[in-house]
């Protein structure tokens, strides 16, 4: 049995300008990219530059919900790190409301025809 989890991390983010942290942004998001996997998919990100907010959403696949979020976490943080950003105080999977959906493996049967 499968846990599939949605996880969402808002961030504030700071840069020497817009067209800097939209570059960054860029990276972070293929790194997410290059970096899913059967455990992490359906990377997306949202981004207000003026405010400088950045909200990244993944959903990861686990035995249960603390494991994905976890994992979700982990690859969140990976990509930002391989782009060039640092996390510091990070807190996301400490944060993350608990709403599953799990997923049980379909079962089916072969019938002559």
């Amino acid at each position: 049995m499968t846990t599939a989890v949605a996880v969402t991390g808002v961030f504030h983010v700071t840069s020497d300008g817009p067209a800097d942290l939209e570059a960054h942004l860029d990276d972070v998001m293929n790194e997410l990219l290059a970096i899913e996997s059967e455990q992490a998919d359906s990377a997306g990100m949202g981004i207000d530059l003026s405010q400088g907010i950045v909200e990244i959403e993944l959903t990861a696949y686990a035995e249960n919900f603390d494991d994905a979020v976890a994992y979700a976490s982990s690859t969140i943080r990976t990509a930002i790190h391989a782009a060039g950003g640092y996390t510091h105080g990070w807190r996301l999977a400490k944060t993350a409301e608990r709403s599953e959906l799990v997923i049980q493996p379909a079962s089916c049967e072969l019938i002559d025809a």
